[in-house]
């Protein structure tokens, strides 16, 4: 009778033992599906967001101006609207040098940064862009950077390229 007992009380901790480690095994498995799913959306949105910005615009030409009588530096960016939507702003975050490639700040405003924004609409194909008049007076600011962009859309969307994006744009080649 003993013997009996404690066969059936094994069996039933091989029985709960069996359950549980199934039961383990099944939330492994799901929390693995999960992020198999996750890391696939991930790498989806990925693919997706850098196609955007290399479908979005390409620079036709950037630059800044040489210094007037005060200082002051206009700024020049023209690009073509690759997206097929029509754009509504463009929005050009950018970041001045000196000769040797160091950052410069403005001696009016006291930044090193400006935000140039261009207002559509752009269509399809069209050019957008223009001249900034002084967005910066430093004397010894010779080069410009532009170092992220935003764009709003007609329909409501926007697309914001970060600085680490930036090579991903037609034209594109850094300080200049």
């Amino acid at each position: 009778d003993n013997s009996a007992r404690i066969k059936a009380e094994r069996e039933q901790f091989i029985r709960d033992s069996t359950a549980k480690a199934e039961r383990e095994q099944f939330v492994r498995d799901s929390t693995a599906k999960a992020e198999r799913e996750q890391f696939i959306r991930d790498s989806t949105a990925k693919a997706e967001h850098i196609t955007a910005i290399k479908n979005s615009i390409q620079l036709t030409s950037y630059y800044l101006h040489s210094p007037n009588s005060a200082g002051g530096c206009d700024m020049s960016i023209y690009y073509k609207n690759l997206s097929k939507k029509v754009i509504k702003y463009a929005v050009f975050i950018c970041r001045y040098y000196n000769a040797v490639d160091d950052v410069v700040y403005c001696d009016i405003r006291d930044y090193s940064t400006f935000r140039g924004r261009d207002t559509g609409p752009v269509n399809y194909g069209r050019n957008g862009g223009g001249l900034w008049e002084c967005p910066i007076y430093n004397w010894s600011a010779r080069k410009m950077e532009i170092i992220g962009i935003e764009i709003d859309y007609m329909d409501g969307t926007e697309l914001v390229i970060s600085q680490n994006d930036m090579n991903l744009i037609k034209g594109y080649k850094g300080i200049k």
